[in-house]
């Protein structure tokens, strides 16, 4: 981007100064092209034009540092046309960097040495007088604008504090523009996180609300069509309710009763409840949370004040019911199962004990006949009276008395000593 300023016979011997009163009006004028003007080249051209009419210079060039402080961009120039500007960057760079590390330089007869640079940089080996101004910026200089005369001539303070009011306009331009072009970024930046974030929205299975103070839908992600509920610009700020369910005039309506009464809680505490909606056909969990202080003052305030979510879970509720009747199931058969298991124990338990009383029994038969093999070996008789009556009796004691032993059960021991004596 590179303007030029046609030749102007510029007539250096014979230039006459303008008043003071003049260039205050050309400054004025300047400023407020700075404002209006379009675009910084018009604005560099502008200024040199400027300088063409009231130095009338032999040369004349403005120059743009880039922000990486080491690249320069030649933004406008006016020069003799039978003298050529070209040098290759680094040069280039070089040249003007000299200039820079001076706000002003003026050279001529006592300060030549600026005189070769400035030669260098025109291509003008026949200039013998200058001025060089940097245009100021932050943390480096915008660039620097280079006045040059080919006759020796003396620049008044007059001169120079005339180049630097238009260098402090030319950095004005320059952060105005830079001002304009970080806007720009800083649209592009919204409109693309926008858009991220709306198409992230939109990517979400449930419909997320934006809601006013009034309850009122004021946004609504693609969800809302997708479940075929309505199109997002048919919203309008209608109430949630409308919005749902359109044309509902049942008065009972459940899930316009169970979002009145969570909307008014809102302001306490964040609501969430379930409900299956007969009009949706769908069973859904709604989650609703109202917008804080500190997302107002980030964004602006505005109508937004709450944030609803609503989650279509009617897979997940007929599992939880599949789930729910299947633990049902399962505790009916087990308590089935333990009162059969119950039945069966009672007649196990029984004969267990029979079993225990059998084991008992034959134990008892056992020590009784170990008993009596051992009474019977001996050689006296041997017997166990009850109430007088003989209840056991050995062998050798039936022998003695000559009865079986199972006669002797249940006789009376003084029975039997009277029948063996005859008394």
């Amino acid at each position: 981007m590179t303007g030029f300023v046609p030749d102007m016979a510029f007539e250096n011997s014979g230039a006459t100064r303008l008043p003071p009163t003049q260039r205050l009006n050309i400054l004025a004028d300047f400023a407020e092209y700075v404002v209006t003007g379009d675009g910084l080249q018009q604005v560099f051209t502008e200024a040199v034009g400027i300088f063409s009419r009231v130095f009338q210079a032999e040369c004349i060039i403005a120059c743009e540092l880039r922000s990486d402080g080491q690249k320069f961009y030649l933004q406008s120039k006016a020069v003799d046309p039978g003298k050529s500007f070209s040098m290759d960057g680094n040069t280039l760079r070089r040249y003007i960097m000299d200039f820079l590390v001076r706000d002003v330089m003026v050279f001529g007869e006592e300060n030549t040495v600026p005189l070769g640079l400035a030669s260098a940089i025109t291509g003008n080996s026949t200039l013998t007088s200058g001025v060089s101004v940097t245009i100021p910026g932050h943390n480096h200089p915008w660039g620097m604008l280079l006045v040059c005369d080919d006759i020796n001539r003396a620049y008044s303070d007059d001169d120079i504090y005339f180049i630097r009011a238009i260098s402090n306009l030319l950095a004005t331009a320059f952060e105005r523009t830079r001002v304009d072009q970080d806007r720009q970024i800083n649209i592009r930046s919204v409109i693309r996180a926008k858009k991220q974030w709306e198409s992230t929205v939109d990517a979400l299975s449930g419909v997320v609300c934006l809601i006013d103070k009034k309850g009122r839908v004021l946004r609504a992600n693609r969800s809302l069509e997708e479940w075929g509920i309505c199109k997002i610009v048919d919203i309008g700020r209608k109430d949630l309710h409308r919005v749902l369910h359109p044309g509902c005039k049942d008065r009972k309506c459940s899930f316009k009763k169970a979002w009145n009464l969570s909307f008014s809680r809102i302001e306490q505490e964040n609501v969430d409840w379930e409900i299956a909606d007969q009009v949706l056909n769908r069973y859904l969990h709604l989650s609703l949370k109202k917008l804080s202080a500190e997302v107002d003052s980030e964004i602006g305030k505005d109508d937004r004040y709450a944030v609803l979510y609503i989650e279509d879970i009617s897979v997940r509720h007929s599992e939880n019911e599949a789930l729910e009747k299947y633990q049902h199931d399962l505790e009916a058969e087990v308590k089935q199962s333990r009162s059969q298991l119950i039945n069966v124990e009672e007649p196990l338990v029984q004969q267990l004990a029979l079993l225990t009383e059998l084991n008992d029994i034959d134990a008892m038969v056992s020590k009784t006949r170990k008993y009596s093999y051992l009474v019977d070996d001996t050689l006296t008789g041997v017997y166990v009276l009850k109430d007088g009556e003989v209840i056991f009796c050995n062998a050798r004691l039936a022998k003695i008395f000559k009865y079986e032993r199972e006669e002797m059960c249940g006789m009376r021991i003084e029975d039997l000593i009277s029948r063996r004596t005859g008394h």
